[in-house]
């Protein structure tokens, strides 16, 4: 299935520190995916790489997904959505 598909979500996480989290598509725009449930402990700049984690069953580790766009942070919980 691809990560464009609206239920899809992929174990995804940070390359430089394998920070973890659930990846998917909103069904907005093609050229961007959401990361979800990355811990607020993780020292996360515009840019670092995001790659399939270790977690995840239908993708080899490691295989680059993108780049960090934009980082929101959630005032109610320890989690960003990148």
């Amino acid at each position: 299935m691809s990560l464009l598909h609206h239920n899809s979500k992929v174990s995804a996480m940070l390359k430089k520190d394998n920070s973890a989290g659930s990846i998917e598509w909103d069904g907005v725009d093609p050229s961007y995916l959401i990361l979800r449930n990355v811990t607020k402990s993780a020292k996360i700049t515009n840019g670092d790489s995001v790659v399939t984690s270790t977690y995840s069953a239908n993708y080899p580790s490691h295989l680059l997904i993108g780049t960090v766009a934009g980082i929101i942070p959630d005032p109610s919980s320890n989690f960003y959505t990148l």
